[in-house]
């Protein structure tokens, strides 16, 4: 199955938060990270979005936490 991936404009208007707050969530942790599809392209993939917005950004980043944790 591929995942859907969602341009900056299309996260945006799905989460209702600006693009500027989407980045600076990134940086901090608080946000999917993108995906760079080439030099000057990054998308967002729509199931890391849409768990986001169920687990809400503090929950998220405990998920991604203790996942980086098992790999690691």
């Amino acid at each position: 199955m591929t995942d859907k991936m969602l341009k900056i404009n299309q996260v945006e208007k799905l989460v209702s938060i600006s693009e500027s707050t989407v980045y600076k969530l990134v940086k901090q942790g608080l946000f999917p990270e993108q995906v760079r599809i080439s030099t000057r392209c990054v998308r967002w993939r729509l199931s890391e979005v849409q768990e986001w917005m169920q687990l809400g950004q503090d929950a998220w980043k405990k998920k991604q936490d203790s996942d980086e944790q098992v790999a690691g």
